[in-house]
């Protein structure tokens, strides 16, 4: 592990899993099943999504979580209104915690041990401002949707 690392039981498990390419982790198979849920899903951050991520240093990803949330429960919203049924409340939240908790702990070992900020992909966001600008934005469709979505009085 780099100098940037604190000593971490998750951090080292996750340098044990090796580098991480095609959907898994290349020495998966040295891993316990134990060491493998430990690395693959954090309870945290599946209950706080983009709180998590602000706490633990990440507010460029904090923001593009919170406006992915708030663009699926945009689509969700338009898709009820579309055909005319009520999804469970749940799924506006475990979706997106889901996901995050898939995420959030090799986003942790990116930060502290490459000092990575953002997803490559992602990698216009890596200007705080324009991550801030898409979270905006996304809480602005989803209102749009809500407002759409109301029935006619």
């Amino acid at each position: 592990l780099s100098a940037l690392a604190p000593p971490s039981s998750l951090l080292r498990l996750i340098e044990k899993a090796g580098p991480f390419e095609h959907g898994k982790y290349q020495n998966h198979k040295a891993l316990t099943s134990a060491e493998l849920r430990k690395i693959n899903f954090n309870v945290l951050a599946f209950l706080f999504s983009g709180l998590y991520y602000f706490a633990k240093g990440m507010p460029r990803k904090a923001f593009i979580v919170l406006g992915g949330g708030w663009l699926f429960a945009a689509v969700v919203t338009v898709l009820e209104a579309m055909f005319n049924f009520t999804a469970p409340n749940s799924i506006f939240w475990i979706a997106p915690g889901a996901a995050v908790a898939g995420l959030a702990n090799r986003d942790y070992y990116l930060k502290m041990v490459h000092d990575k900020h953002m997803w490559e992909p992602l990698a216009v966001f890596e200007n705080l401002a324009a991550a801030i600008a898409f979270a905006l934005f996304s809480f602005g469709v989803l209102f749009a949707s809500i407002v759409w979505a109301l029935p006619a009085a």
